[in-house]
């Protein structure tokens, strides 16, 4: 059996996630999960929520990324680029892709899929900060 590609979601706006991460991480790998599923981290992050900086989500233990296999940020600034390359290559309208992807948990979720689907990821989990 090959290597299984395994996306990590976190829709948040609570840089607390940090912490449930690391539990995570270090539990796949020690229990030996790391050598055939490579682990992908995809955060689509909201400063609003709480209002925390950009660097409470992006910055993240050199312990936990030594153990994934890719770590994507995403926030509120990057919509229109995923929404405008969506729309030139499907013909979505800007408006459809800006509802789809838009603020909130759903339009987090939504960005984070995309994402998965783009980096052809085998699968995806979504986890909580709560």
């Amino acid at each position: 059996m090959g290597t299984i590609h395994v996306g990590i979601g976190f829709a948040t706006g609570r840089p607390n996630f940090k912490t449930l991460l690391g539990t995570y991480v270090r539990n796949w790998v020690s229990h030996g999960h790391a050598d055939r599923v490579h682990l992908h981290l995809i955060i689509a992050y909201d400063l609003t929520y709480y209002g925390a900086d950009k660097r409470s989500f992006v910055e993240l233990e050199p312990e936990i990324t030594k153990s994934l296999a890719s770590v994507t940020f995403l926030g509120n600034d990057d919509v229109p680029a995923v929404v405008d390359r969506l729309s030139k290559q499907s013909g979505m309208s800007v408006e459809r892709g800006l509802e789809f992807f838009g603020h909130g948990y759903a339009g987090k979720r939504n960005l984070i899929l995309y994402h998965a689907v783009k980096q052809e990821l085998d699968y995806l989990l979504f986890l909580d900060d709560e």
